[in-house]
């Protein structure tokens, strides 16, 4: 039963009166609380869970270089030791980590903390048990001889070592977080100057690998990838191979990128199906699923919302044009972001009463420049708050395929690692450390794949922003990135508008970049989890785990995805987590 509007405007003029030092304190999040309750289409709880959520954000999401890892009990014999120390593993070149043992204890997620890492111990000293003592992992497993304190910065061992182009300022950046003595750096550091040897000699490397004129995309194949915007930049992506199914495996394994038809891999069901239909799909069940925002592991209870909330927010936002994007997406035009904001703007009199008071109170400044102000706020709410992943497992009513079998079930696999990736995302590059395939479900998404054999010569780091991995602005009309970066040209690059239906591979170590303008998009993906020890990644020398990472480290990793695997399959005891949001099941 909704309020008469006349009396919540007295209301709020009353309160925006009486507590007018606390609005000033709060800023934005006064009238912000009201645009949630009276604007957006909120229950109460999941207002809630968005200021538990914002909150947390803003309050400084905990991570790995904040946890205080659980230590080993002095009863602990040597298999529990190295059990207590695989659940700190990450698979990440990354030092910015997630929280291993998040805080959470919501049973529609995990168990509480304690209880889940016995569960953990116990699942895991059954794993090894099982492995016979002259198997190759377990000894590597048992010459760990002092199993060391359980931590995510072992190098070498809990923690991958970060491969490429390091400087000094990254170095001295993070070397706070590693004790002196403890365990050697993750990277070597080049020097803070463009006139190192590397730096110099990378377009000459890469003028000595290229030489790809011949696999240009033809005209007719360039109408929907801004042929125009790419041709002012000098950039000409590669015709992209396609593959049946059953080539995917071998595809990847060769660090191939190609193009398959995804319809052939899932089944036809899944295609343009959004979160409120997956919602729909659910019933009663969509009440127990639990859906993960960007920072929704560190900041615990309260920070993720059931499936059931995420499709009634979404169908709301999405009948009145708040999902759209544009300047997420490549070449991002003026007039298109324009009218994006407008639609974000309040229109219930309420809020816009609100506003007013709150425009009061902070001194009057220009009407229309405080209102765009407080647009972008709602805008990167929406962004933040939509921006949400769900693991596959979870979707019991999700008519996905059979995709082992579409591919030939390839016995170097252990496990098909499937996500939900939904929202709005823009221009960032990074590789993943697992080979991968992203499939567009629905949504307007567009994307872009280097190939595996340049990431080393661009840098070798993983993330924007890490080293010499400065491939930013990259999809932007004024181009000056490219223009300061004239090697790029020379480097094969797959961009494509990803259809429903169609996917992509991805290879281990391979730079690729998501753009997704449409925040009801869905993106599914699959990463290929490889067994330990798998010969038929030997070949591949820029792959990840066989060309880049130790065989101590990559057996400590295996351990814990066979037991964060088996607690799922067994006990369906999930929460665990890559980064913040990726849960793996």
């Amino acid at each position: 039963m909704r309020v008469a509007p006349v009396v919540l405007v007295l209301v709020a003029a009353i309160c925006m009166m009486v507590f007018r030092d606390e609005i000033v304190k709060r800023g934005h999040t006064a009238w912000f609380d009201i645009l949630l309750q009276d604007e957006f289409g909120l229950t109460q709880d999941m207002i809630n869970k968005d200021k538990r959520y914002i909150g947390g954000m803003m309050g400084g999401v905990p991570n790995g270089f904040t946890e205080q890892p659980l230590k080993h009990d002095p009863e602990d014999d040597k298999l529990t030791r190295i059990c207590r120390l695989s659940l700190y593993t990450k698979w990440a070149e990354e030092l910015w980590s997630g929280v291993i043992v998040n805080s959470m204890t919501d049973p529609l997620v995990t168990l509480p903390p304690e209880q889940r890492v016995n569960a953990y111990l116990q699942t895991c000293r059954q794993i090894l048990e099982q492995m016979p003592p002259e198997d190759r992992q377990r000894q590597l497993l048992e010459s760990l001889d002092p199993v060391p304190d359980p931590s995510q910065f072992h190098v070498n061992i809990t923690h991958p070592w970060m491969n490429g182009h390091y400087t000094e300022t990254m170095q001295k950046h993070h070397q706070q977080w590693f004790k002196p003595g403890a365990d050697v750096k993750p990277f070597k550091v080049d020097p803070d100057t463009m006139t190192q040897p590397w730096f110099q000699n990378r377009l000459k490397e890469i003028d000595r690998v290229s030489g790809f004129e011949h696999r240009l995309k033809p005209n007719n194949e360039l109408t929907h990838i801004f042929p125009e915007e790419l041709a002012k930049l000098g950039i000409r992506p590669v015709k992209d191979e396609w593959v049946e199914p059953s080539q995917i495996p071998d595809a990847l394994l060769q660090g191939k990128t190609a193009v398959f038809d995804a319809t052939k891999v899932c089944g036809k069901e899944i295609f343009n199906l959004t979160v409120p239909d997956i919602a729909k799909l659910h019933g009663d069940d969509a009440h127990r699923i639990p859906t993960f925002r960007l920072h929704s592991s560190g900041i615990g209870d309260g920070a993720w919302e059931t499936l059931a909330e995420l499709g009634q927010r979404f169908a709301f936002w999405r009948d009145r044009g708040w999902m759209n994007f544009p300047d997420f997406g490549p070449f991002p035009n003026a007039e298109d972001v324009m009218v994006a904001m407008k639609k974000a703007a309040p229109t219930s009199p309420l809020v816009r009463l609100a506003l007013r008071f709150k425009w009061l109170l902070d001194g009057r400044p220009p009407w229309s420049q405080y209102l765009d102000h407080h647009v972008s706020i709602i805008r990167s709410y929406f962004q933040n708050i939509a921006q949400t992943t769900i693991n596959v497992k979870r979707l019991s009513k999700f008519p996905l395929g059979d995709m082992p079998q579409a591919m030939g079930n390839p016995g170097w696999i252990q496990r098909f690692w499937n996500l939900l990736w939904i929202g709005p995302v823009s221009d960032f590059w990074h590789f993943d450390e697992w080979d991968n395939v992203l499939i567009a479900v629905s949504g307007n998404i567009y994307v872009a794949v280097m190939e595996q054999n340049a990431t080393s010569l661009i840098s070798g780091t993983r993330n924007v922003g890490l080293g010499w991995n400065d491939m930013q602005g990259f999809f932007k009309r004024d181009g000056t990135w490219v223009k300061e970066n004239e090697w790029i040209k020379k480097i094969p690059i797959h961009i494509l508008k990803l259809e429903p239906g169609m996917g992509i591979t991805v290879p281990s170590r391979t730079y690729h970049n998501v753009m997704a303008l449409d925040g009801n998009r869905i993106l599914l993906n699959c990463f290929l989890v490889p067994k330990f020890g798998t010969k038929a990644m030997a070949n591949n020398p820029n792959h990840h785990l066989s060309g880049f990472q130790s065989e101590r480290h990559n057996a400590v990793g295996d351990l814990k995805i066979q037991t964060v695997g088996r607690l799922w399959d067994t006990m369906k005891i999930g929460g665990f987590f890559s980064g913040l949001k990726l849960e793996y099941l």
